[in-house]
């Protein structure tokens, strides 16, 4: 994702012009969820109304790929 399109200039420097995402699935059926200091709650969501509260492209993609794989059952890739 270009820096800039979060952060609106380059703050890091003009070398740095990206910022790397990596999305991640895991089964937490029967696994208890504890939050670290940076949350202050967290929801199960339907994948329609997880996609209506990203805002960035990029989630919305790391989404759409887990709910086809999900579906598909092509959870060992």
């Amino acid at each position: 994702m270009p820096v800039v399109n979060v952060t609106k200039e380059f703050i890091w420097g003009e070398d740095f012009y990206l910022i790397y995402e990596h999305c991640f699935g895991i089964d937490a059926t029967n696994e208890s969820i504890r939050l670290s200091h940076e949350h202050t709650k967290m929801e199960w969501l339907s994948y329609e109304d997880a996609k209506a509260r990203l805002k960035w492209d990029s989630n919305k993609n790391a989404l759409w790929e887990l709910n086809w794989k999900l579906l598909n059952n092509k959870t060992d890739i």
